[in-house]
């Protein structure tokens, strides 16, 4: 499997979420590598968006990804 998708209930879990994750926004996608937080993506984003930071941490990456239309900025 290339990628293992969670969610976590930012209400039941306020302390973990903010202090542990440093969510701070959401939606917020985190990306971890190998237990260790690789990317971080704040706010909507159109998935080409989404697929353009996660796909370097992936095992190959697709030939018909474009840039994203808009910049984004990793936090890690």
């Amino acid at each position: 499997d290339r990628l293992k998708v969670a969610m976590l209930d930012t209400d039941q879990y306020p302390i973990l979420t903010q202090d542990f994750f440093d969510i701070e926004m959401l939606p917020t996608c985190v990306l971890f590598v190998r237990g260790e937080a690789a990317a971080k993506v704040v706010g909507y984003h159109v998935k080409n968006e989404i697929l353009w930071e996660i796909e370097p941490y992936l095992k190959r990456r697709p030939s018909q990804l474009g840039p994203p239309t808009t910049s984004l900025t990793s936090e890690y």
